[in-house]
């Protein structure tokens, strides 16, 4: 529905997406995929601290530009994809936030880590000698409850600290652990931020990025007749059960000539 850079990658996705199977249930069923992916393995700090200052993209943005205000929340983006670490965003900002910190996004050694059983995900905090002392977050789906992660020791060279442990497949179906460091990153160092300020400045791109993850912006752009985001959300409410109204916002939809609006009727209907 949309690309950033356009013209490079879509025949790519599309044709990689089209191979995706899943489980079939009989039902249609719309799946939101978030993929994170770069094409270049080191982060090159100095070049982004270029054009945070060189190219005055952090001065422009503070002083209110939205355009500037949406690139510089993907570059965000892009710099944290690219650091070997889970975020906490603390939201209270201080004197000392007023100039971005580039050595928070440092990238630690990559760690190895094992532990046997666990499948899932956890935010923890870890001791001297891997043992668990703390669980902050549990996905439910994962196999083990609190108890069992407090009672087990991770085999890793990890200093202590807090840390976000994922166990998932490999491409062979063994389970595979790994472990990120945990580390505290000021609002606006985020994507998230600086792309709310875009779209409240008026920034169409910012505010169909917030769209996906906030339904205020999502109503306005309905309101707003976009009609990307008519699109898709039609189709989900075509598939929650209110045909009329999914119908009504996917005629708006295709009335502005949109080559995936009418796709997705003859699909739906």
């Amino acid at each position: 529905m949309d690309a950033f850079p356009q013209g490079v990658f879509e025949r790519t996705a599309t044709r990689a997406v089209r191979r995706w199977q899943y489980e079939a249930t009989g039902e249609k069923h719309i799946v939101r995929v978030r993929m994170d992916f770069t094409l270049d393995a080191d982060l090159n700090l100095q070049r982004v601290h270029a054009l945070l200052h060189n190219d005055k993209l952090w001065d422009f943005a503070n002083a209110g530009s939205p355009r500037h205000q949406e690139v510089l929340g993907t570059l965000f983006e892009l710099v944290a994809m690219g650091s070997n670490k889970s975020w906490q965003v603390r939201h209270e900002l201080s004197e000392q936030d007023m100039e971005p910190d580039l050595s928070l996004f440092r990238d630690r050694p990559r760690l190895s880590a094992s532990l046997d059983g666990f499948v899932g995900l956890a935010h923890i905090e870890l001791a001297s000698g891997g043992r668990i002392t703390q669980v902050d977050y549990l996905r439910e789906s994962s196999n083990w409850d609190e108890e069992q992660l407090l009672a087990a020791t991770i085999n890793t060279v990890a200093a202590p600290g807090r840390y976000r442990i994922l166990s998932s497949q490999n491409n062979r179906g063994r389970y595979q652990l790994s472990i990120q460091p945990i580390q505290e990153l000021p609002a606006n160092m985020t994507a998230r931020y600086w792309w709310d300020m875009a779209a409240r400045n008026g920034d169409h791109r910012a505010q169909q990025i917030m769209a996906a993850f906030d339904q205020r912006w999502e109503q306005y752009l309905i309101a707003q007749q976009d009609p990307d985001v008519l699109a898709w959300s039609s189709t989900q409410r075509i598939l929650d059960g209110d045909k009329a109204m999914g119908l009504a916002m996917l005629e708006q939809a295709i009335a502005q000539n949109h080559p995936i609006a009418k796709a997705l009727k003859k699909q739906l209907l």
